[in-house]
C-alpha cells in the first residue's frame, strides 16, 4: 500500500531537478560568443536539426515534428495468447472539483 492517503500525490514535488538538466536549460538560453546573428544555442541547436533534416536525417525530421505535433499514437493489441476471450474489468470514477451549488452534484 502506498505511504500517501488517497487524492494526494505520491511525488508533490514533481520529477526531481538534475545538475546537468540545469546546466542544459541554462547553456540553451547564453548566446553563442561570436555569433554574428547574436543566436543562443538552442536556436543553433534548432537549426542544425532542420538542417540535418532537410538533409535527409529522418531521426532529425521526426524530432521536429514529435516535438511541434506530439509523438503519435501507438497502437497497442491486448489478448491472450489461447485466443480465449479476454476479462477486463474497468472501473472509472469522475467527480467535479468542487461542487457548485447552482448545478447538483450526481454519482456519475
Amino acid at each position: 500500500k502506498p505511504a500517501w492517503l488517497p487524492g494526494e500525490s505520491g511525488n508533490p514535488s514533481g520529477r526531481p531537478k538534475s545538475e546537468v538538466t540545469d546546466a542544459y536549460r541554462f547553456l540553451a538560453r547564453c548566446k553563442v560568443p561570436g555569433d554574428p546573428q547574436g543566436r543562443t544555442y538552442a536556436e543553433l541547436l534548432a537549426e542544425a536539426q532542420f538542417w540535418a533534416a532537410i538533409g535527409g536525417a529522418t531521426t532529425a525530421a521526426r524530432e521536429i515534428t514529435d516535438r511541434l505535433e506530439g509523438k503519435s499514437v501507438q497502437r497497442v493489441e491486448v489478448g491472450n495468447l489461447d485466443e480465449t476471450p479476454l476479462e477486463l474489468n474497468l472501473t472509472v470514477k469522475f467527480s467535479d472539483p468542487e461542487p457548485s451549488e447552482d448545478k447538483p452534484t450526481s454519482d456519475r
